[in-house]
């Protein structure tokens, strides 16, 4: 089976949980470009859950790809899927480098997608030395509010090293206006 066919399953899957009630919600509580089906958490959660059983047979590369086609299809929940099923495969997680962590960042505007990210996939590569603390600083020099959100937010996965937590207050004190 292609990528292609089991995105576009995986997307079937998606749209079967959605309601037109979750979908306004959602959009009202964090309007973003992508198309939104609007899907509740513990809805898309069982699915990562079965996800992550069907895909056992493919290697760490072509699932590292597979995610990072997610992210591509312009849906809100195929970016959260994607970044639910890395955070559900600790293997992948940890095979991510900083151009697939970077990638998988490609539309970060409205806060559910931001905080996901910056928890799972990029504070938790920052936290473990993937990431560069210069792409952090850079992210809190952007003109994009998301992309500074982003910088603070991954802050959680580092403040769970207690020896980095005076380097927190660096990096939080540079957003203070925001």
């Amino acid at each position: 089976m292609t990528h292609e066919e089991i995105i576009n399953m995986m997307v079937d899957d998606l749209k079967k949980v959605s309601t037109p009630e979750r979908k306004a919600q959602a959009s009202a509580n964090f309007p973003t470009s992508m198309e939104m089906f609007g899907i509740r958490m513990p809805d898309l959660k069982v699915l990562v859950k079965n996800w992550s059983s069907h895909l056992k047979g493919l290697s760490i590369t072509e699932w590292v790809e597979l995610c990072k086609s997610l992210t591509r299809q312009g849906i809100f929940e195929c970016q959260i899927f994607a970044y639910e099923l890395i955070w559900k495969n600790k293997k992948v997680l940890k095979s991510l480098t900083e151009k697939d962590v970077l990638d998988l960042g490609n539309v970060l505007d409205n806060w559910v997608s931001v905080d996901t990210y910056s928890t799972m996939i990029a504070g938790w590569h920052w936290r473990e030395g993937t990431l560069p603390d210069s792409q952090i600083l850079g992210w809190l020099e952007s003109e994009n509010r998301w992309l500074r959100r982003t910088a603070v937010v991954c802050t959680i996965p580092l403040s769970q090293m207690p020896l980095v937590i005076l380097n927190l207050f660096q990096y939080l004190h540079q957003t203070a206006p925001d």
